[in-house]
């Protein structure tokens, strides 16, 4: 069992037995270790525990606050940065707070086609968040490529989706972007992103 697996049970331990407490002062120290270290990785899934533990407790500005502490001292880390700039939005609901993490990286993910798709989904939703409509429906024309029909049906982005479907727009793309998430999932006998799809799709009838 390597060091990452062991944090996550560790936390899992901690949840389990509430001892809130416990997890934010553990995982308080494994970040401060794996920031002195330099080890990013480390630093990323430490921090990303801490954040939760925190969420749980109740400490959402102690959490904000951490995100940029940590963000400050990596400010190359792209990866990073996206993986904050989604607990600012969906855990915090801080959206402008999480468009101010991802938007220096956003060109630098946009340039790797691994990262594309779900940073155009990530800051299409913040976008809406934001009530930018405009702007995060041209991101979601972005995501519907035809390098969807090569996609792995786990790389699929249903937030934005979601955000549109619930305000009415963009009926039609919404509908063909399910569509090939549904049939990219049957390919695979992907259960959970079959089920995902067809239930945003029964949204739109």
């Amino acid at each position: 069992m390597d060091n990452l697996e062991l944090l996550f049970d560790r936390f899992t331990a901690l949840m389990r037995s509430r001892d809130y407490s416990g997890a934010v002062s553990f995982f308080k120290e494994r970040v401060r270790e794996a920031l002195q270290a330099e080890e990013r990785e480390m630093a990323t899934n430490a921090a990303s525990l801490l954040i939760s533990s925190l969420i749980i407790a109740g400490n959402d500005e102690e959490a904000i606050d951490l995100v940029w502490r940590v963000v400050n001292s990596l400010p190359e880390a792209a990866f990073l940065r996206s993986t904050f700039a989604g607990f600012l939005l969906y855990s915090l609901k801080q959206p402008q707070q999480a468009l101010e993490v991802l938007d220096p990286v956003f060109e630098e993910l946009m340039a790797l086609e691994g990262c594309r798709h779900a940073t155009l989904g990530l800051r299409g939703t913040i976008l809406f968040a934001l009530g930018r409509v405009e702007e995060a429906q041209d991101s979601f024309r972005e995501m519907l490529q035809p390098s969807l029909w090569r996609m792995d049906p786990s790389a699929f982005d249903f937030r934005l989706v979601e955000s549109l479907i619930s305000a009415g727009l963009m009926k039609e793309e919404c509908k063909e972007y399910l569509n090939i998430a549904y049939h990219q999932a049957q390919q695979t006998n992907d259960e959970d992103v079959m089920a995902r799809a067809d239930h945003l799709r029964g949204l739109l009838s």
